[in-house]
């Protein structure tokens, strides 16, 4: 994404690339040179334009304002049971939030649970204590006292005031002590059908996901984070797996499935001032067929769209490769792929796929059964097959001003080497693809010299000699410029409250 957004900033190919035409100025060239040159531009001018100041003025005022507000704690949990005991309802709704993900199903209808409120921060003096039973830090006399070191401080208590609930959406609007206005809204509906199922031992813990759901967080009415989303299909998923026999040991999943025929869905984000949106529909006869846009500054940075012509079928377990390419190796299921993507507008095109599933064709079987088998491949044998793929296989890369793609992939054949000694091999995967590394199959691009002759280089040497490293110096440097002191901020609160507690200096 970060690569696209920067490419409006593409400076458009020199003047005198017009001069640039042979057969009677019918065609125009454009050097691999000049084109590894502009991708490499394009993604320094990305680096140049990629701006996180804004971005982390809004985050630091947002922490400095409800979480870590200089010389206080915000005792939240003090706040809501203060509104709790006035409002019974409210009381009945924050308990129901609580609880949503710990029952044995999880339904993520809010609807019920919608309220707006104001709120405000009352500054009261308290008592700071560190709990050493559970390594907490709770303000005294809002908290049970447990023990430990403590000292005098500030703390400042929410305080939930105007509470609706005939409202819509989740609402709430805040006045920080330093005088910002806060606003959280957030609204859904879920589908009434559990479409996902997460199996673990015995147990089954069923999930209605939401079908829509909109968010956006604004500081002084600046947005900040925006996203919306809508889900409409009839797949289930199952995932199982289990612990390695110990409570608190990481869970390992074993089995993914998904079964179903349709499937349309829409997302969008927009943070600060960057943008990303996707639509993708899913038909069992029409295969999955994706669109997304990438907008930084309103101006289209990339747009990308993927058509998958392929049934997807129920018995795959996602979890392992042979089941996946036992699938991907059935031609009247994925029939065939094909992807474009535009950088910066028009500037950079990138068009690649499959108009077929190779497999279909007894020319590849038989190549791919003898390279995956371990057997030395017929020449003969080897060339059928790459024809047949050639025939089939898309890779073109477009500049703006040119008709025709400057840069072509196609796949040949090179007598390999003698075999060294090979290698163990860990799994099936990693079988095929050393097998087709040491098979002599290569990919090659085709493209221009400077004088405008159509020449022949390696994947490696048209995409090796673009230095990304500088680009991708500079974004990590600007991020950190960015975000550096509410990093360092954050730590150094941590540390000052921290030692002050458990070093016992003030008490």
């Amino acid at each position: 994404m970060a690569l696209a957004m920067g490419a409006f900033a593409f400076v458009s190919c020199n003047k005198d690339d017009d001069k640039n035409e042979k057969n009677g100025g019918q065609d125009k060239f454009l050097p691999y040179e000049q084109q590894q040159k502009i991708i490499e531009q394009s993604v320094e001018g990305l680096a140049q334009n990629i701006d996180f100041n804004s971005l982390a003025g809004s985050v630091t005022t947002l922490i400095n304002s409800l979480y870590k507000a200089e010389g206080y704690v915000i005792d939240w949990r003090a706040g809501i049971e203060i509104a709790a005991a006035e409002d019974s309802i409210f009381a009945g709704k924050i308990s129901a939030i609580k609880e949503l993900f710990n029952s044995s199903d999880i339904n993520l209808n809010l609807e019920p649970l919608y309220f707006e409120a104001d709120i405000e921060f009352d500054s009261v003096p308290a008592t700071y204590y560190y709990n050493s039973v559970d390594d907490s830090i709770n303000a005294y006399p809002h908290y049970p006292r447990h023990g430990g070191s403590e000292y005098m401080g500030g703390v400042l208590i929410p305080v939930i005031k105007n509470i609706k609930h005939d409202t819509d959406r989740f609402l709430l609007n805040f006045k920080t002590i330093d005088d910002h206005n806060v606003n959280v809204s957030l609204k859904g509906s879920c589908d009434k059908e559990a479409r996902f199922a997460w199996v673990t031992g015995k147990e089954t813990k069923n999930v209605n996901l939401p079908n829509f759901i909109d968010f956006s967080l604004t500081l002084d009415n600046k947005n900040v984070l925006t996203f919306g989303g809508g889900l409409d299909t009839d797949f289930n998923v199952v995932v199982k797996g289990d612990r390695n026999g110990e409570e608190n040991s990481s869970f390992k999943v074993s089995e993914v499935t998904a079964y179903g025929q349709n499937l349309a869905f829409m997302a969008n984000a927009t943070i600060d001032s960057y943008t990303v949106s996707a639509n993708a529909v899913y038909g069992a006869r029409s295969g999955l067929n994706v669109d997304a846009r990438v907008l930084m500054y309103g101006k289209e940075a990339l747009s990308v769209n993927a058509t998958v012509d392929a049934t997807l079928d129920e018995h795959i377990n996602w979890c392992e490769v042979p089941s996946i390419l036992s699938w991907l190796m059935n031609y009247e299921l994925v029939r065939g792929l094909n992807v474009s993507a535009a950088l910066g507008g028009d500037q950079i095109k990138v068009v690649a796929g499959l108009k077929e599933n190779p497999v279909k064709y007894q020319e590849v079987l038989n190549a791919v059964a003898m390279i995956v088998g371990g057997s030395t491949p017929d020449p003969e044998a080897v060339k059928a097959m790459v024809d047949k793929i050639n025939e089939i296989l898309v890779g073109e890369i477009y500049f703006k001003g040119y008709d025709k793609p400057q840069a072509k992939l196609r796949l040949v054949y090179e007598a390999p080497a003698p075999e060294g000694t090979k290698g163990e091999v860990s799994s099936m995967l990693s079988s095929i693809t050393e097998a087709i590394a040491q098979s002599g199959l290569r990919i090659l691009v085709d493209t221009y010299d400077a004088e405008g002759n159509e020449v022949t280089i390696t994947v490696s040497e048209y995409f090796g000699k673009i230095n990304l490293q500088g680009a991708l110096s500079t974004v990590v440097s600007n991020f950190k410029q960015a975000f550096g002191p509410l990093m360092s901020m954050i730590d150094r609160h941590d540390e000052e409250l921290d030692g002050k507690i458990r070093d016992k200096e003030v008490l």
